[in-house]
């Protein structure tokens, strides 16, 4: 497996997630795409790049320098400042930015939980929480990954993932062909929020009677969409 999810955003670019080397993908994802590899969001580029670094290969145009950069220094943002074009209102950090990309990963948050973690309730257990920055209303991206298992192959292992305390972005109700190995499970949704900080949660739980539901590895991501 190498693609595990895509998102459209227009003019015949997507946004795709990988869960092995992204270069593998390269000749199915089209120019101007967004590549998410583990924690790192790559640009996937029509030219090639000035450096060579592990990623790229042959005439593959890939490179960690196209990952959503960290916040200038203040002597960078000073040059950005006196340069011409003026820096986008969208983003004050980017001149010539493309306008619809301007925002795009903004707002990047991660949170994890990697050690295992079990429950024998059918209550819900909260496994990770995310909570965001401060974020004006609009469109957002909230990704998580996971792996689970139960130790009862007639039980069902329980998860979900919810926003704010409320609103259930994923439900899972999954029994097991064998309790003792661990199964992967991601996924992610583009969703329109209000302005504030929001939470978002990973919780799990077991089905009701024997059996013991384990999970490890929870991560989950949080950033503005296009």
């Amino acid at each position: 497996m190498a693609i595990i999810s895509s998102l459209d955003i227009g003019e015949e670019r997507r946004i795709v997630m990988v869960d092995e080397d992204p270069t593998v993908v390269l000749p199915d994802v089209p120019s101007g795409s967004w590549i998410l590899y583990g924690e790192i969001m790559y640009r996937r580029t029509a030219t090639g790049l000035t450096r060579d670094l592990s990623l790229h290969s042959g005439s593959h145009d890939l490179s960690e320098e196209d990952a959503i950069p960290s916040l200038p220094t203040s002597d960078q943002k000073a040059a950005l400042d006196n340069a011409s074009p003026a820096p986008s209102a969208g983003n004050p950090f980017i001149t010539g930015a493309d306008p619809l990309l301007t925002d795009f990963g903004r707002y990047f948050t991660y949170a994890s939980s990697e050690g295992q973690s079990s429950t024998t309730s059918a209550s819900w257990q909260q496994k990770l929480r995310l909570t965001t920055p401060d974020v004006p209303a609009g469109t957002y991206i909230v990704k998580w990954s996971f792996e689970w298992r139960q130790s009862s192959t007639s039980r069902d292992f329980q998860a979900r993932v919810q926003y704010d305390d409320t609103d259930d972005l994923m439900n899972m109700n999954e029994e097991p062909k064998d309790g003792s190995n661990y199964n992967p499970r991601s996924g992610f949704i583009v969703a329109d929020l209000s302005a504030g900080v929001h939470t978002i949660d990973l919780d799990y739980s077991a089905e009701s009677g024997s059996g013991t539901s384990y999970i490890r590895r929870a991560r989950l991501l949080f950033f503005k969409a296009p």
